[in-house]
């Protein structure tokens, strides 16, 4: 299994007032969505630690394998306080929604990318633009797969940008 600690904020940043409060806010769902999720076929456990540090028992210098700092990585969607992006922050579902797509990668291209991960089971470009689209698969285990995988994914110099999606789709596409 994996397990997965998130470090808890300084007590002042859980008051409403406290701009930092978003950072808890999102720790909270964080853990709520993504406790006893399925990844790779493993079950991840989640758990706010009671420290507001994490360290590694390798040398401070080194990322061990086991222990790895988040917190500034460019592919943190959801970190800008305030932000309306993290109004889309939904847990894990069979549906993910796929955005910065490249104007000419059309729906083969996107399950031939995926394909050797999870079969995709429907796809449909959001109305008006194919920048954006939503992709089904037939588990929560695939769509985190892919998910894990392809997020930042470069297509034609366009990271591609992934995340759970709140739209549905039929799967009969």
């Amino acid at each position: 299994f994996f397990f997965l600690m998130i470090r808890r904020p300084p007590r002042s940043t859980q008051s409403r007032s406290s701009a930092a409060s978003d950072v808890y806010k999102r720790q909270l769902l964080a853990k709520n969505n993504l406790n006893n999720c399925p990844v790779f076929g493993k079950t991840v456990h989640v758990n706010i630690s009671r420290h507001t540090t994490i360290q590694s028992t390798q040398s401070k210098n080194v990322e061990s394998d086991y222990v790895k700092d988040y917190s500034e990585s460019p592919d943190q969607r959801y970190k800008i306080a305030g932000s309306k992006n993290f109004n889309n922050v939904v847990g894990p579902s069979h549906f993910l929604h796929l955005s910065n797509l490249y104007e000419n990668v059309d729906e083969q291209f996107i399950r031939n990318l995926f394909a050797p991960v999870a079969q995709m089971k429907g796809f449909q470009y959001f109305k008006g633009t194919k920048k954006m689209a939503v992709a089904a698969f037939s588990s929560i285990n695939d769509a985190v797969n892919v998910l894990m995988i392809f997020h930042n994914y470069s297509i034609n110099g366009r990271f591609l940008k992934i995340s759970f999606s709140k739209t549905t789709i039929s799967a009969a596409n």
